[in-house]
């Protein structure tokens, strides 16, 4: 935890049991010119930013009431340290009750100013909430500073305002974590209706306290983020009144009236009408579990249509819940499926309107059919038949040369395929009907068939398959599709794709066209390279041959700009780095630093590229993961990759989603086929956007020439990187160099078959941090070898990291007493905790170390190991690596040279 010194205005920080007892805390609405952490010690900023000028007040006022220490959330947080931000953000209501007094300053009442209390604007704001029920004390201030008076003595006027019981607000006695579970969640929604932030999503982020419960960051997720929150409650608490929402009433004019509800609430607004809703003695025992056989669903709740089941959705708290997986909920129409072409066109069978495709172990085909409804038309489709096309195709491993049927029923109302179809909200099936899907697959077991269609579908092979009876085909209110179904066995993987043709689409259409709909793979959890045909007309083979040949000779050089959001614009080159291409999106001045050191990723040095020291294999308990195919020693060279895709960290970070999203949906079509699958193959970890997850999961911060606090602060994506698992004591260093590749190096011997991990968390935390780190930034439990640790073992562990800790403290301070026992202790604790991949900063410490002491031979043989840690760790021409070459030729004239001897 940060703290500002109140007398030296300087921040220190504090871990654990070393924060101090007693701490004042601000709360305030944030204005134009507010200090940041950076700007904490700058004189010139410390005059010239209104925002000092609150800084100096709460320092003044905690000194006069006996505390040395505040916490100000303008200056506390280092902002541009992501990891940070998120721990702080998590942490932030355990602060603010732990504090010993809150400060409120009202900057809109008082003075010239006719506002009243109740009507300020810090009552209005998100995070202002828990910084309200928090503390254990709060006293109001306005503009001029002038003292209005104590949450205890304003109570009367504050339970007006927010809902929120006098009796919560004067208690001074029990603790507010103790008080909040008394209280029914869905009052406590109530308290932050009416509530907004300057992002969607934040309004989630600051509930986290609220309702004891942590989660990442994903910022650009916008009302996802309060489904997340929901989710994460109802892990902690059976709570049965997080369902008592009830839906506004208030749509605008032009907005679509909606029908269908999810269980969970979309914003704390549906929870306004709760604020009396009192806790009812319970009369049987309540456990929530979100179900889910098969990945990414979701309970859906739905409004009854007939009006006597009508009353549960609008002006009550009831809910009506599905007790089976529903996913989405379309509108049934009678319907006929009309033929258009099939392609393969020699394997389809026109009789038997299906591919045969007996002794095929590979297949990609698709159909073009109309759906042409047979009753009245529905608004939402063409009464003479929406255009559709069904891709289809399966992958060498499947059961023994399957032969699969794609194609419609005898009365042509149903297709015998499994298909999903996805939004912007995640993977959903196209329709889910009395548990069944209209739509169905068919393998055929060669062996085993009949001439019987009825007799087939009975076969073993197909006995979790069950044919579809029902003559009405479910059309959602949605227009593009991409499918991802289960798994039918281990090794077979069968996958479709569904699409809207229609020329009332004209938009959707020309956006397919371009994407040509990508099959999804489950068991690579990645998208396959798109199939080459275009949807739009069939094409025989000559004019496919020749349309495939133009587009592999599309430019290989700069383009662009493809598309712009604010200040950021996407870039991309197919020839970037011998082919492997790369996709920018970035301010122009930064795509020219890229263009500049072009010529250093066309270096063709990356031993993975011919003959790789791994292989990328299943690794049990964690999915894919890789395995070395040889020996490998000390300082060997894993891989050495350039970038496929840089984005600026505003535009990730800060871009809305409707600005974000139409650029990142053009990043995969903008790379070359091989990188483009390369690219997609990668495992998200937060769902929502495909580009926007595979960032947020598999990316590192990289620079282009500005520095971490200047313009030039990127995320780069290294696909294959990816691959490398997590461990807390990896075998693994990376470090990504000043032309932007990203290098991994080994650093301690590795044993053919052995797996091959980096270490995604700051390894000098204890084992509790380290877990709490891993599941707010990746959502996984670690279990490495390191945390897998029997308790007296992982106690002794984390005993010497904080020994390491509290050396590095004494060794990095010129007025320590320090020994070289002391030195010597350092470095053999970095060895017994197998800290291979942090060395370079042990050694340069204890390099300098004994160069104070005046032990040259000593200090010039750890100054040479860390050049070659340093090497391995950060990379050629930095400046720790530089300092300890210097110091390595000539310690005796370095500027340390006994400077502890006195």
């Amino acid at each position: 935890m940060k703290l500002l010194n109140c007398t030296s205005l300087e921040i220190e920080e504090y871990y654990g049991s070393s924060i101090p007892e007693k701490y004042a805390i601000l709360s305030h609405t944030w204005e134009s010119g507010e200090a940041s952490f950076q700007d904490v010690g700058n004189t010139e900023a410390m005059a010239s930013k209104p925002g000092w000028a609150k800084i100096n007040q709460t320092c003044r006022l905690a000194l006069e009431q006996g505390y040395s220490y505040a916490w100000i959330d303008t200056c506390c947080i280092d902002k541009t340290n992501f990891t940070e931000l998120v721990e702080a953000i998590n942490s932030m209501f355990k602060w603010y009750a732990r504090s010993t007094i809150c400060y409120a300053y009202l900057a809109d009442v008082g003075g010239a100013r006719t506002t009243r209390l109740q009507d300020s604007r810090w009552f209005t704001r998100g995070w202002t909430l828990q910084e309200l029920i928090a503390p254990s004390s709060v006293e109001f201030y306005d503009v001029d500073w002038k003292f209005l008076g104590t949450r205890a003595d304003l109570s009367d006027e504050l339970q007006e305002r927010t809902g929120i019981d006098k009796e919560f607000l004067t208690n001074v006695t029990e603790s507010v974590e103790d008080m909040l579970p008394d209280i029914p969640i869905a009052r406590r929604m109530s308290w932050a209706a009416d509530r907004i932030t300057t992002r969607e999503e934040i309004l989630a982020y600051c509930l986290l306290g609220v309702f004891g419960v942590n989660m990442p960051l994903l910022y650009g997720e916008g009302s996802r983020a309060f489904i997340r929150l929901q989710e994460e409650i109802i892990k902690e608490t059976h709570d049965t009144s997080i369902f008592a929402w009830s839906h506004s009433k208030t749509a605008g004019l032009s907005q679509i009236p909606q029908v269908y509800f999810g269980i969970l609430a979309t914003s704390p607004n549906m929870f306004a009408f709760a604020k009396t809703l009192e806790k009812a003695p319970e009369k049987t025992s309540v456990e929530l579990h979100r179900i889910n056989p098969k990945p990414n669903t979701r309970l859906l709740i739905r409004r009854h249509l007939n009006p006597r089941q009508s009353r549960t959705i609008e002006g009550s708290h009831g809910s009506i819940v599905f007790p089976r997986d529903v996913r989405i909920i379309g509108v049934a129409v009678p319907a006929r499926l009309e033929l258009v072409d099939a392609s393969p066109w020699e394997l389809w069978d026109p009789d038997r309107r299906g591919f045969s495709t007996g002794g095929l172990r590979n297949f990609h085909g698709f159909v073009r059919f109309k759906i042409v409804l047979m009753a009245e038309a529905s608004p939402e489709w063409n009464s003479s038949g929406q255009d559709f096309c069904l891709f289809t195709w399966f992958l060498e491993g499947c059961l023994d040369q399957p032969a699969m049927c794609l194609a419609t029923s005898t009365y042509q109302t149903e297709l015998y395929n499994a298909v999903t179809a996805a939004n912007g909200d995640g993977w959903k099936p196209l329709c889910r009907q009395n548990t069944e899907l209209p739509a169905k697959v068919l393998l055929e077991d060669k062996a085993k068939q009949s001439a019987r269609l009825v007799d087939r579908l009975k076969s073993k092979l197909t006995d979790r398959w069950k044919f579809a009876i029902s003559c009405e085909i479910c059309i959602p209110g949605v227009r593009d599709f991409v499918a991802k179904p289960p798994h039918f066995h281990r090794r077979s993987i069968i996958s479709l794709a569904l699409a809207s043709c229609s020329a009332a689409a004209p938009e959707a259409q020309a956006q397919l066209r371009g994407a040509r709909i990508c099959p999804w793979t489950p068991l690579e959890e990645s998208l396959l390279e798109c199939s080459p045909w275009d949807i739009a007309k069939t094409e025989n083979p000559s004019e496919r041959n020749s349309r495939n040949n133009t587009s592999q000779n599309e430019p290989l050089g700069w383009t662009g700009p493809h598309g712009c959001a604010g200040s950021y614009c996407l870039y991309a080159n197919r020839g970037f780095a011998a082919g492997r291409g790369v996709v920018i999106i970035s301010t122009p001045e930064n795509v020219q630093k890229l263009k500049g050191t072009e010529a250093k990723f066309q270096i063709a040095d990356d031993p993975s590229a011919s003959k790789p020291s791994f292989r990328v294999t299943e690794v049990e308990g964690k999915g894919l993961g890789m395995i070395a195919n040889k020996s490998l020693a000390r300082g060997d060279t894993v891989m050495l990759k350039t970038p496929v895709l840089i984005a600026h960290r505003a535009f990730i970070e800060r871009t809305p989603p409707a600005e974000q999203h139409p650029l990142l949906d053009s990043v995969a079509q903008l790379l070359p086929a091989s990188t483009r699958e390369t690219f997609l193959g990668q495992m998200g970890h937060f769902g929502g956007h495909k580009v926007v997850d595979i960032m947020q999961t598999n990316s590192f911060q990289m620079d282009l020439g500005g520095g971490a606090q200047g313009d030039g602060h990127h995320y780069g994506n290294y696909p294959e990187v990816s691959r490398y698992n997590h461990d807390c004591r990896p075998n693994v260093a990376f470090h990504i160099g000043a032309d932007g590749r990203h290098r991994t190096t080994v650093v301690r011997p590795v044993k053919s078959g052995e797996e091959l991990t980096i270490s995604y968390l700051d390894q000098l935390g204890v084992r509790s941090e380290r877990q709490h780190r891993a599941k707010l930034a990746w959502g996984f439990e670690c279990g490495c070898s390191q945390c897998s640790l029997a308790k007296k073992q992982a106690a002794a562990s984390d005993q010497r990291l904080m020994d390491i800790q509290e050396i590095d403290r004494k060794l990095s301070d010129i007025n320590a007493r320090v020994t070289t026992a002391l030195i010597e202790k350092f470095l053999k604790l970095h060895k017994e905790e197998r800290l291979e991949s942090k060395l370079a900063g042990a050694y340069t410490i204890a390099a300098l170390n004994f160069n104070l002491l005046g032990h040259a031979k000593q200090s010039v043989k750890y100054a040479k190991l860390a050049v070659e840690a340093g090497l391995m760790e950060n990379g050629p021409g930095t400046a720790d690596v530089e300092a300890m070459q210097k110091l390595a030729a000539d310690p005796k004239r370095h500027f340390t040279w006994r400077g502890r001897v006195k």
